[in-house]
C-alpha cells in the first residue's frame, strides 16, 4: 500500500514539474496577476488606516482649538460684562470749578 502512495506521489510531482515546465511563462504571468490585484487591496487597506489614523488626530486637535476657543471666549465675555459694569456705575460730574478749588 505505502508502495502505492509513494508511486503516485511520484507520478503526480513529476506531472507537475513537466506541467511546470511547460506553462512556465503562463503560471509566472497569473501569479504576477494576482499579487498585483493582492498588492492593490493590501496598498488600499494601508492608505485607509493611515487615513483613519489622521482624521482621528484632526479630531482631537479640532477638540483641543474648539476647547481653547471657548475659554478665550468665556474671558472675553466677562471682560465684556466687567466693561458693561464699568460703565453702569454712577460717576461723579467734574464741578465746573475744579480749577478753582486748588487755588485756595
Amino acid at each position: 500500500m505505502l508502495v502505492k502512495l509513494k508511486a503516485i506521489a511520484a507520478t503526480v510531482w513529476a506531472d507537475v514539474v513537466d506541467t511546470y515546465k511547460r506553462c512556465k511563462i503562463i503560471l509566472l504571468a497569473v501569479g504576477a496577476c494576482i499579487v498585483y490585484l493582492e498588492f492593490n487591496k493590501i496598498k488600499e487597506a494601508l492608505l485607509v488606516s493611515g487615513e483613519k489614523k489622521e482624521m482621528a488626530s484632526d479630531n482631537k486637535q479640532d477638540q483641543a482649538l474648539a476647547t481653547k476657543e471657548k475659554t478665550e471666549n468665556d474671558a472675553a465675555n466677562v471682560l465684556v460684562a466687567d466693561a458693561n459694569k464699568l460703565g453702569q456705575q454712577s460717576t461723579t460730574p467734574v464741578d465746573p470749578d475744579w480749577y478753582e478749588k486748588d487755588k485756595k
